[in-house]
């Protein structure tokens, strides 16, 4: 005969979204959707120019660095 655990099961509690965040996580949402039905926004873009590539070096050059 097994024994009986004298352990309780604690439920787990659930973390609940403020009305804030998610009025901010569904503007999100119907904006992305919004976007992917090809639907004109409002929205602002923003460039940034990428650095440039580092210059390629030659064996013989790495060879010459001092240690």
């Amino acid at each position: 005969m097994k024994a009986k655990s004298t352990r309780s099961i604690k439920p787990e509690k659930t973390r609940h979204v403020g009305d804030e965040a998610f009025a901010d996580l569904k503007e999100a949402l119907e904006g992305a959707l919004a976007f992917e039905r090809g639907e004109p926004r409002d929205l602002r873009v923003t460039r940034i120019r990428a650095p440039r590539h580092p210059k390629k070096t030659l064996p013989k050059d790495s060879a010459n660095i001092e240690r």
